[in-house]
This record gives C-alpha cells, structure tokens and sequence, in this order.
C-alpha cells in the first residue's frame, strides 16, 4: 500500500511528473508557392543546356518565354533565349519562334539559320528570301537563303559567291559554321580558306555551351575544316565521347 501504480508517475520506468500546462508543437513551415523569378528560371534553363539536359533546358526556357511580355530580364544568359527559339523550332513552331525571338533580343536572321538546322528549311525559305531582300546588309539572311536551297551545289565557289554574301562582320557564328558546313560537303578545302576568311572578320560571338554550334564545330573538325584545337570545350568533349564510343 502506498506505491504509485506503475507507469503514472514517480517510480522507476514511470513517466516524469508534468511541470506545466501541455504546449502544443510549433507547426512545419509551409513550402511556399511563390513562383521563381524569372532571371532565375532563365538561368536554370541556361545550367540544364549547358549540362546536358538539352530537352529540359529548352522547355523551361520556352516557358518563361511565353510569360514574359517584356522579353528576358537584364544580365540574362543568351543561351537560355536560344534554347527558348530552339524550343520552338524543335516543336516545328517557326512563327513562335520568331517571337520568341523578338521578346528576347534574338536577331531574326539568326533565327531562320537555325531553323534549317533544326530540320524547318521549307518553312524558313520565304522568310529568309524576304529578309534578304529587306535588308542586304545581313549576312545570316544571305545565308539562311543558301541553306534553304533543295539542291546541294556542284561547287563549293557556286554555293558562296563573293557578290551574294555581305561584308563578314554581319555574320553571326552559327550562320558561318552553317555555310562552311554545307561547303565542306562539297569541297572540303574551299569551305577551310571561305571559314579563314570569314574568321578574320568579326563574327558575332555564339552563347557559351550553344548545341547548335557545337554540333556545327564537330562536323567541321570530322570534314578537315577546323582542329580540335580551336572549337569549343564541349566540342572537344563530343569528339572525345565519339572516340572512345569506337
């Protein structure tokens, strides 16, 4: 008689006796549902294409492209407004890739070289053909026409005539490595002295990790045109990648 029942309290095994009124437990913190910003969704996009994940960069892009009226924000990554085009041109959708383009300060002649990259030549053809004729002094456009054409040249000098391309700093890199591939399908060292030429120049430079470009760089080092020396690091881990797959 006398001992505390076993498990109310006091004795050995028995839970220690209450020293206030019972608190309740601090609730989790709620995930919140702010959406991102948009300069850090553009540079997401930007790490996905630059890693790897091409699919996934260009439709995160394409996203916030969509919703972004006012076009990308200061200090974006030009790779992210090319990976939101490519999204579209990869989807067969010129026209919103074009205004893609225009939100996000892509040169529009650009944009026509790049469809015919990405396997949209017949629905770039009159829009290049018109822009060239609006403006002369575009070396993309005069390039996109030449790409656009269905029938491979016979002759590396017929593909580029001197009086159809403009002075050499309105190409931008993508539209030159373009051409020099489609020359170096003809004629490898023509398209090596045309891509000498148009080097001296001052191209406008490519976004850093461009997919576009490094599969144009990796055409070109295989035709003899460049050296693994001078294309880019991705390009040189791509043509690696290639050997060890042998």
């Amino acid at each position: 008689a006398g001992r505390p029942a076993r498990g109310t309290g006091g004795g050995r095994g028995g839970a220690p006796p209450a020293t206030g009124p019972l608190r309740p437990r601090a609730a989790p913190p709620r995930a919140t549902s702010a959406p991102l910003p948009r300069a850090a969704c553009f540079a997401e996009a930007a790490r996905l294409g630059g890693a790897g994940a091409l699919r996934a960069g260009r439709r995160l892009a394409g996203l916030v492209a969509d919703v972004s009226p006012a076009g990308a924000p200061s200090g974006a990554s030009p790779l992210a407004a090319r990976l939101a085009v490519d999204d579209a041109l990869a989807s067969g959708d010129v026209p919103r890739a074009l205004r893609r383009a225009t939100r996000l300060r892509v040169p529009k002649a650009e944009v026509l070289v790049r469809a015919v990259l990405l396997g949209q030549s017949s629905a770039a053809s009159e829009l290049a053909a018109e822009l060239a004729r609006a403006d002369p002094s575009s070396g993309d456009a005069a390039v996109a026409v030449i790409l656009t054409r269905d029938a491979a040249p016979a002759r590396a000098r017929d593909a580029a005539p001197a009086a159809g391309l403009p002075a050499r700093g309105a190409l931008s890199t993508v539209g030159a490595y373009a051409l020099a591939a489609r020359l170096a399908r003809v004629e490898s060292a023509a398209s090596r002295a045309w891509l000498a030429g148009a080097r001296q120049g001052e191209l406008l430079p490519s976004a850093p990790h461009d997919a576009v470009v490094v599969r144009l760089e990796v055409e070109l080092v295989r035709r003899g045109v460049l050296t693994p020396e001078t294309v880019s690091h991705d390009a040189q881990t791509e043509l690696g990648a290639a050997v060890v797959r042998q």
